[in-house]
């Protein structure tokens, strides 16, 4: 079974700015990976820019070719901020890369040494099965297979998969493939195709419509 949206006019992409309560953020910047790290070669007064925010969004780690020495400039920004300072970084990359794609390994460790020391690793159906994925790569092929061969045991364990991508989102005919493939295999999701394409203001409309539904009795 799924569900299928394909009209969601709330994702304009010209969408700007958060809705914080008062007083609950001092500051907020989200930026592509890849700028900022562009951003960071150019002074000490640019890095302090990025140690200011309160929650400091770097998103797409590894979709853009970054700058030489992106590895330093990103460390030092996360090294500054942690544990003074919120951080988010994104990726479809898994960590494992992370070290080849900044091109510096040592750095790569360090970077992931801070953001994972107090952090709990999501990757078990067992203990966590509302699952949802934002205009995201679909699950590598091993993990995927291992999912459609076993639909049955796949929908005892998941309380729902929640999947959204825009109509001109360059990941959207890798995510409609994969949307087929649950479809032939009988696994039971929620598909929504709205408007946008790959960029945040789309994702904040998916999350807010995704968070009410964590932890709710299943719908089948």
């Amino acid at each position: 079974m799924s569900q299928e949206v394909s009209d969601s006019s709330k994702f304009g992409q010209s969408e700007v700015g958060y809705a914080f309560p008062e007083g609950w953020l001092s500051g907020f910047v989200s930026k592509n990976c890849a700028t900022i790290c562009c951003c960071l070669s150019a002074s000490e007064r640019t890095v302090r820019k990025y140690l200011k925010p309160d929650l400091l969004l770097i998103d797409d780690m590894g979709l853009k070719n970054l700058p030489k020495h992106s590895a330093e400039y990103l460390l030092e920004v996360i090294m500054r901020r942690y544990e003074n300072r919120s951080t988010i970084m994104t990726s479809n990359r898994p960590i494992e890369e992370w070290g080849k794609l900044l091109g510096d390994v040592p750095s790569a460790s360090a970077i992931l040494d801070r953001f994972l020391h107090h952090a709990q690793v999501i990757a078990n159906l067992d203990r966590f099965a509302w699952v949802g994925s934002f205009s995201g790569v679909p699950p590598e092929e091993a993990v995927g297979k291992a999912a459609l061969a076993d639909a049955a045991g796949t929908n005892a364990r998941l309380r729902l998969l929640w999947i959204g991508c825009g109509q001109d989102d360059f990941l959207r005919p890798r995510n409609e493939e994969f949307i087929t493939k649950l479809k032939e295999a009988g696994i039971v999701h929620q598909w929504h195709l709205t408007q946008g394409g790959h960029s945040w203001p789309v994702w904040r409309g998916y999350l807010a419509d995704f968070l009410p539904l964590l932890f709710q009795p299943v719908k089948r």
